[in-house]
This record gives structure tokens, C-alpha cells and sequence, in this order.
């Protein structure tokens, strides 16, 4: 009953980046006022503005095989999707321009049977939730100097992954960051580390040793490690 329960709020950290598409859905759905040209016609002009304006802020760009957004004041390039053919990926630290690529959108790479392994480089600060959530064949993952946060379910349900390198930036790892990584034996954190989400490693079978410099003064929920069969050892050097 709990590896049930466990696979579900791995499924639905995937599914809650569509509330904000939903609540956008719902604008389309109010029925017009006949009794009141006015209502009406006040409506459609909300509605022609809003379309306007996010069609502004949703137009992406492809390059090298990674389809990207601006920011909102145009300092930095977020990429939304990885569609190259390469399984052995390294993420671009900048794009047209030299414009540096600052983060990686909610699920860009979920769900990809390609990719083998992944570098990330420290110009990136944030990694998306479901960023390469169940990603089947990625095994190895390299996170350089700069990254300060790993999402909600950012390398969840990646079976085969079973090395990761994490820079001295990182200070958190959000709620089922690593979740049901069954290969994942030893995993070291880097000095500045301050919190690691619930349930972060949660049926990580073959999970013996996480490294933690940072002692206690991070926070470590006490399910942080539920359902690994192993008594997993907090090692703070």
C-alpha cells in the first residue's frame, strides 16, 4: 500500500505544473452576458489583452536541439525542452547572443528514453520540478558550481541512475527529488546544503550513504528516506 502510495505523489509532481493551465482554461469557459452588450464587448477586450500578453512571455526559440523562453526582463534564456537525438547531453551555458541560461523549466526532459547522461552547468541556478523526471536510461548526472536548487521530483523515477555529482552551491533538494532511483547507491552533498524535501529518496532500493558536510544544521525530514530497504547511513565528515 505505501509503494502505491509513493508512485502516486511521484505521478502528480508531474501533473501539478497543469494547474496554472488549467486556471487559464477556466477564463474560456465564462459564458457571455446577452442580456448586456456592454459585459460582453467589456470581455472580449479583457480576453484579447491577456492573449496578447502571453503569447509574449510563451514564445520559445530552438537551438542546438534545446527550445528555450526569455526571462521576463530578457537577462536570461530558461530551457523548456530537449528534442536532439544525443544521449549523452551537456546543457548550453549560454545561447544566441551569449545570453546565459539561467534555469531548466518543469519538465524538460521528463519522460525521455534517450538520454544516457546529463551535465549541467553552474551558469544554470535552478533545475525545474520533473526537469528529467523518469528518464529510463539515464545513468549518470554531473551538477557543476553555481546550481543552488534542485526541484520537486527533478530526477525522480530514473531507474538506472546511479551516479550523481552535486556542486558545493547546492542548498536544497526539493520533495521527491530523487525518489524511486533504484540504482542509486552513495549520493555527496556539498558544503552549503541546507534542506532536503520529503520523501527526496524515497524507494531508492540499493541506497546505502548519503555525505552530508553540512552535519546539523541541515534539515533532513524523517521520511526523507522512506520505503529503502536499507538503513541508509548519514555520514557528516
Amino acid at each position: 500500500m505505501n509503494r502505491r502510495i509513493f508512485a502516486i505523489l511521484l505521478a502528480l509532481c508531474f501533473l501539478f505544473s497543469a494547474v496554472f493551465s488549467f486556471a487559464d482554461e477556466m477564463d474560456d469557459d465564462l459564458d457571455d452576458d446577452d442580456d448586456s452588450g456592454m459585459v460582453a464587448f467589456e470581455e472580449e477586450e479583457v480576453k484579447e489583452t491577456f492573449e496578447t500578453v502571453s503569447s509574449y512571455h510563451v514564445k520559445t526559440m530552438t537551438e542546438n536541439g534545446f527550445k528555450y523562453k526569455y526571462n521576463d526582463d530578457k537577462t536570461g534564456a530558461i530551457l523548456t525542452y530537449y528534442e536532439g537525438e544525443i544521449s549523452d547531453v551537456v546543457l548550453p551555458e549560454t545561447v544566441e547572443n551569449n545570453l546565459p541560461v539561467i534555469a531548466i523549466d518543469t519538465g524538460m526532459c521528463a519522460d525521455n528514453g534517450i538520454v544516457t547522461s546529463v551535465l549541467i552547468p553552474g551558469s544554470i541556478k535552478t533545475i525545474g520540478n520533473n526537469a528529467f523526471a523518469r528518464c529510463g536510461n539515464l545513468k549518470s548526472v554531473v551538477i557543476e558550481e553555481g546550481v543552488t536548487e534542485i526541484g520537486q521530483c527533478s530526477f525522480g523515477g530514473c531507474p538506472e541512475l546511479k551516479t550523481v555529482r552535486l556542486p558545493d552551491s547546492l542548498l536544497k533538494v526539493g520533495n521527491a527529488g530523487f525518489a524511486f532511483c533504484a540504482a542509486l547507491e552513495e549520493i555527496e552533498f556539498g558544503s552549503s546544503l541546507e534542506s532536503i524535501g520529503a520523501q527526496a529518496f524515497a524507494g531508492c532500493a540499493s541506497l546505502v550513504r548519503i555525505i552530508v558536510p553540512g552535519g546539523d544544521r541541515v534539515i533532513i525530514p524523517e521520511n526523507a528516506f522512506a520505503q529503502c530497504p536499507n538503513n541508509v547511513e548519514i555520514v557528516v565528515p
